[in-house]
């Protein structure tokens, strides 16, 4: 992930795949499944997943 989208290094990223993060979060990708089994709680509704990817947009696109 850090590789991929790492807020530390913003200003020197060249590419960013934040983008990506939304399209991860609908495709039940992020969380990951082997996170949830450790973390259950994680899980997200379907409101919380739809409102979760709605920022995700609102930040990367």
């Amino acid at each position: 992930g850090r590789q991929n989208f790492n807020v530390s290094m913003w200003d020197v990223q060249k590419i960013n795949k934040g983008a990506y993060a939304p399209y991860q979060v609908q495709e039940n990708k992020m969380p990951p499944p082997q996170y949830l089994l450790a973390h259950p709680e994680a899980k997200l509704s379907k409101a919380e997943k739809e409102s979760f990817i709605k920022g995700l947009k609102a930040t990367f696109e």
